[in-house]
């Protein structure tokens, strides 16, 4: 077994964060497809997936509206079968 674990820093700004989120999704499937069978992938993405969850409203931030980056983020883990944990 050959474990691969990659630590990223997503930017803060909206279109770079999608822009790399799109990039780290095609290497991630480049990775699970080679020859390292389990993948750990953690870092700061710099967006919350569900801001009902992951977000508190203290800086008057609608919990309702979606990060930018939220679609990627659950594409990468959809499409490569990774788990939120």
């Amino acid at each position: 077994m050959k474990l691969s674990i990659v630590n990223i820093y997503a930017p803060n700004v909206a279109n770079d964060r999608k822009n790399f989120l799109k990039l780290l999704n095609t290497k991630v499937k480049e990775i699970s497809n080679g020859e390292y069978n389990d993948l750990i992938l953690c870092g700061d993405f710099n967006c919350a997936q569900d801001p009902k969850l992951d977000r508190r409203n203290e800086h008057g931030l609608n919990p309702n509206q979606p990060d930018s980056g939220h679609v990627e983020i659950k594409s990468i883990v959809q499409e490569n079968d990774l788990e939120d944990v």
